[in-house]
């Protein structure tokens, strides 16, 4: 069997980041025109959380993550069924700030719903924060 392993540039925790898929949003930063090269690495991520999800039975099995350049931002979600779905937007779009900010705080305020009584925070350290089956 192999073994796969991954780490995001930040994560939001529902609860202990020590928790097996205690991961709710992972995001993956790139250089500027660089990020088609972190799909796979982002789409692995999001599978090998879902997984440890399902195999510990908690009770929400969908994944939201985001890719990004600083420019270009892709938000990918990842549902029951392991079909994915993403929007693109970009910053210098000036129309598309707005809409860029609404999906993080969409996305930031469902975390924190479905971590109420939890310790739900974000932290920036890849080298401690790995993901993996």
């Amino acid at each position: 069997m192999a073994h796969i392993k991954n780490k995001s540039d930040y994560t939001l925790f529902l609860g202990s980041p020590a928790a097996a898929a205690a991961n709710f949003v992972c995001i993956k930063a790139k250089r500027k025109e660089n990020t088609s090269s972190g799909f796979f690495q982002l789409l692995g991520a999001m599978a090998l959380i879902q997984k440890q999800r399902k195999n510990n039975r908690k009770k929400y099995p969908r994944v939201h993550d985001i890719l990004s350049d600083g420019d270009q931002f892709k938000f990918y979600h990842l549902d029951e069924h392991r079909h994915y779905n993403y929007k693109v937007k970009f910053w210098s779009q000036l129309d598309s700030q707005p809409r860029i900010i609404n999906i993080l705080w969409t996305i930031f305020q469902h975390a924190l719903a479905q971590g109420s009584g939890q310790n739900t925070h974000i932290e920036r350290d890849p080298v401690n924060t790995p993901i993996s089956n």
